[in-house]
């Protein structure tokens, strides 16, 4: 496993210490993995595959799920770093164990799967903030073809599920302006048909929407 961290640096009181420097001093001992120096090889190869990974991703091991993650995912966590790191999804993130336990379940079974859209709280500047997050979860299975941890993949959508309530507001406005102004409106295609009309020019040509 590929660690930058010094062995003196003690993260509980270095606020900007890296993910790998916290896995690397984290008292792994009383946790299913067991302590560090004794991790099996398919374990640290899973945690290099988590540490190297650029988007926020989670790696979740055994039936606790108990949770590591990489730099990428702390700015997203926010104040759930760096208490997530080492306890039980359930304890370190409720709301994601919640959600997401159906995708989690499907993927500890063998089956990768993808939420395409999943709503989480975090308290961000003293207010609550909704962030909306896709998730691909991913099995990690052993020589033995069974899956001993998996990674999730979180890609935050907030930005682009906001654009698009913006545009299908502003379509909505739109079509009530077209279907109530008092002049005669119409799209029109390519071939000069009416695509559509409005009440006021179905009136001013005397003829229904439906002949139009």
């Amino acid at each position: 496993m590929k660690f930058s961290g010094r062995p003196n640096d003690d993260p509980r009181i270095m606020p900007n210490v890296s993910i790998d420097d916290r896995i690397r001093q984290y008292d792994w001992g009383g946790t299913p993995l067991g302590p560090f120096t004794q991790w099996p090889e398919h374990l640290r190869s899973a945690v290099d595959l988590l540490l190297q990974t650029l988007t926020p991703a989670l790696l979740l091991h055994g039936q606790e799920r108990t949770t590591l993650y990489n730099d990428a995912s702390a700015a997203l966590l926010d104040v759930l770093h760096p208490g997530m790191l080492g306890v039980p999804l359930s304890r370190g993130w409720p709301e994601m164990a919640a959600n997401a336990e159906a995708a989690i379940d499907l993927a500890f079974a063998g089956t990768g799967n993808v939420m395409k859209v999943a709503e989480f709280t975090f308290p961000r500047g003293g207010q609550a903030q909704t962030v909306c997050l896709e998730l691909s979860l991913a099995p990690i299975p052993m020589r033995n073809g069974l899956p001993f941890a998996i990674l999730v993949l979180m890609h935050d959508v907030t930005g682009n599920l906001r654009q698009e309530s913006v545009l299908r507001r502003d379509a909505a406005k739109f079509e009530a302006l077209f279907e109530q102004a008092q002049v005669g409106l119409s799209e029109v295609s390519l071939t000069c048909g009416f695509v559509r009309v409005n009440n006021a020019l179905c009136r001013m040509l005397g003829r229904p929407r439906e002949v139009l």
